[in-house]
Order: C-alpha cells, then structure tokens, then sequence
C-alpha cells in the first residue's frame, strides 16, 4: 500500500507541475527588484541572473492582494512578473509584489512618526 501512494504522490506533483507551468502560457520571473525607472525593472532572478523587464501603461501592479501603483514597487521588493517577448525583449503585463521586512519597517516608522 505504501509503494501505491508513493507512487500516486509523485504524479499528483507532476502533474500539478505542469500545470503551473502552463499558467496562462506565459512565463513568470521572479526574484528581487534591483532596479527600477518608469520603463523597466531590473530584476536578480532566484539563480542569481539579472534580467530587464520592460514596463508600459498596460502593466499591472499588485502589492499581496491589493491593486498598487508603479509608484509603489522599490528595489529590494521581492517580484513575480508574468511576461511576453523574448530574450532582451521581456515586457511584463502584471506584477506581483511584496515589500521586503527592511521597506515594511520604514514605512511603519514613518507612520509611527506622524502620530
């Protein structure tokens, strides 16, 4: 019975894997913002590469479950990007992200300040 769910894991995970995957058929970036201007970010993928993601006025930004500005994203922000083209030609249609503890605590410190 054990070597049956074993087995029955394994293919529920490749499954779900593939799925993933095959979200929208668009692939995701994701990574830290190590750079950021009103055209593009520069992202440091979770293998330590860096790569450039153009951004235009269809791009969508979420910070967690809330809609957000461009304004909004900062380097050291954690990112994922669901992008188009290829190569050097990436542009991202949504943005995913999350303020890093260091980000949440200054902006919580200036909050505190203004009470």
């Amino acid at each position: 019975m054990t070597k049956r769910n074993g087995w029955a894991v394994m293919f529920t995970a490749v499954l779900c894997a593939a799925v993933a995957q095959a979200h929208e058929g668009h692939p995701h970036i994701m990574g830290t913002v190590v750079a950021v201007d009103p055209h593009h970010i520069v992202v440091q993928t979770t293998d330590g590469k860096n790569l450039s993601v153009l951004v235009d006025k269809d791009t969508k930004y979420r910070q967690g479950d809330k809609a957000a500005a461009a304004a909004d994203l900062k380097v050291g922000d954690r990112v994922v990007a669901e992008v188009s083209g290829t190569g050097d030609s990436l542009t991202a249609s949504d943005i995913r992200f999350a303020p890093t503890a260091a980000h949440q605590g200054i902006e919580g410190h200036e909050a505190h300040q203004q009470h």
